[in-house]
C-alpha cells in the first residue's frame, strides 16, 4: 500500500510549487522514465484505476457519521543528500522547510489553496498524508532520517546514478516502507 502512496506523492511532487523550480528536474526525470519504460505508463495507469473509488464506496463514504474523520497515514521520510563540495550540503532547516511546506500542500493547509483554480476546487482536498523524517532506519536504530554523503560526482543526470553508491550516489531504503528523497548536483538534460 505504501508503494501506491509513494507513487501518488510522486505524482504530486511533480506538479506541486515545491518542485516547480527552474533547478528542480523531477518533471523531465518523469517523462525521461516513462520513454524508456513503457511500462510505467501502464503501471502509473493501474494504479490510478485502482485508486479510484467505486460508486459503492462513494456512496458508503457519504453515509458515514463524520466523513471528514479520517486516519492521518503518517509516511516515514528518508532525504539522502549527495554533494561535490560544501555550498551542496544543504542545512537540516531546508530539508524542514520543504517537508513542512509539502505537509501543507498534501494537508491543504498552504497560505494558497484560495487560489486553487475554479475547476480543480472540487477535487482539492486534505489528503491526510503526513511526511516526517524517519527516526528508525531499516535496521532497526536510531535516524535522523537524513543521509549525508560526499561524492565525486560533479553533476548527475537522469539515469538514476544518484540511487546507487557504485556510481556516486546513495541506495534506497526499503521503498515499502520509506519516501526516499534525493538532492544532489545534476547536470543539465
Amino acid at each position: 500500500m505504501i508503494r501506491y502512496i509513494v507513487f501518488l506523492v510522486f505524482v504530486a511532487l511533480m506538479n506541486s510549487d515545491v518542485m516547480s523550480q527552474e533547478s528542480c528536474v523531477s518533471s523531465q526525470y518523469n517523462l525521461y522514465q516513462r520513454q524508456i519504460s513503457p511500462q510505467l505508463v501502464a503501471r502509473q495507469n493501474a494504479i490510478t484505476e485502482f485508486l479510484k473509488p467505486s460508486d459503492r464506496e462513494i456512496t458508503m463514504m457519504g453515509a458515514q457519521d463524520n466523513p471528514t474523520e479520517q486516519t492521518l497515514i503518517n509516511i516515514p521520510v528518508v532525504v539522502h543528500v549527495l554533494y561535490n563540495g560544501s555550498a551542496q550540503n544543504i542545512s537540516e532547516a531546508q530539508i524542514l522547510s520543504q517537508i513542512d511546506i509539502l505537509n501543507r500542500d498534501f494537508r491543504r493547509k498552504n497560505a494558497d489553496s484560495s487560489n486553487t483554480p475554479t475547476h480543480f476546487r472540487s477535487l482539492a482536498a486534505d489528503c491526510n498524508i503526513s511526511f516526517k523524517l524517519a527516526t528508525v532506519n531499516p535496521q532497526g536504530f536510531p535516524t535522523t532520517g537524513i543521509i549525508r554523503k560526499a561524492t565525486n560526482v560533479t553533476g548527475f543526470s537522469m539515469n538514476d546514478d544518484i540511487k546507487f553508491s557504485s556510481s556516486g550516489g546513495d541506495e534506497a531504503w526499503d521503498s515499502d516502507m520509506y519516501l526516499n528523497i534525493w538532492v544532489g548536483p545534476m547536470s543539465a538534460g
